[in-house]
């Protein structure tokens, strides 16, 4: 069975410092493509002090990230600082996010989309029994080089699924995952299921990764 845990309800605020109190070598930074299924893709980046636990980099003086030469955009909420921009969805592009730093040479990452997601089953909208678990299922690429994770949301908690390598085309989602409130038979679970492909990293930093993702969601209800 895969090893499972849940995410904290609240999340607490996190410190932040500029980009330019830090050297390179110091830097983490996890760059991300992602398929928004309209047409375009969402391509984010966030930047960390040493580790992916380490304090969020606020891009400072004239530090910049950009993807395929879009400015990327910053946001934060709770503390966590992203730098985002939207792009054009193509399957056979190579997206590149870059971290500019001036008198350095740029910090490139790239990264394809993986193939389409399309989950089988559940198909969404109906009545399944979550007693002994549920199978979920999708269609195999035509590539098995892929990571999938799974999200369960339910009414009272998170679950997150251990990730799988390579994509098999389903995974076992135990019983505990659809956990119904007391006095309840029957409630709305929503499924989310993460297709994701390694993309390149550049040397010269503390570390990172980077990725392209395909996500599908299926919302049903629940019985046990």
């Amino acid at each position: 069975m895969k090893a499972i845990f849940l995410l904290p309800l609240l999340l607490a605020a996190c410190a932040k410092v500029d980009s330019s109190q830090v050297k390179s070598g110091g830097i983490y930074a996890n760059y991300s493509v992602t398929a928004q299924g309209n047409g375009s893709a969402s391509c984010e980046a966030t930047f960390q002090v040493g580790s992916p636990t380490g304090t969020y980099l606020s891009l400072s003086g004239s530090d910049a990230a950009t993807c395929d030469g879009h400015p990327m955009q910053r946001s934060e909420i709770l503390g966590i600082v992203t730098y985002s921009a939207q792009v054009p969805y193509d399957l056979s592009r190579t997206y590149s996010a870059v971290l500019h730093r001036d008198g350095e040479p740029d910090y490139q990452s790239d990264m394809n989309l993986p193939e389409p997601l399309a989950l089988t089953y559940p198909a969404g909208g109906e009545t399944v029994s979550g007693s002994n678990g549920i199978e979920l299922r999708w269609a195999l690429a035509q590539s098995t080089a892929y990571d999938i994770s799974v999200t369960v949301n339910g009414p009272k908690k998170t679950t997150v699924l251990a990730s799988q390598y390579p994509d098999a085309g389903s995974m076992f989602i135990p019983s505990d995952a659809f956990e119904l409130p007391i006095g309840s038979t029957a409630e709305n679970f929503t499924v989310v299921v993460t297709r994701s492909k390694a993309g390149s990293f550049p040397q010269g930093l503390a570390g990172g990764r980077s990725k392209g993702k395909q996500i599908a969601t299926r919302t049903f209800v629940v019985t046990k």
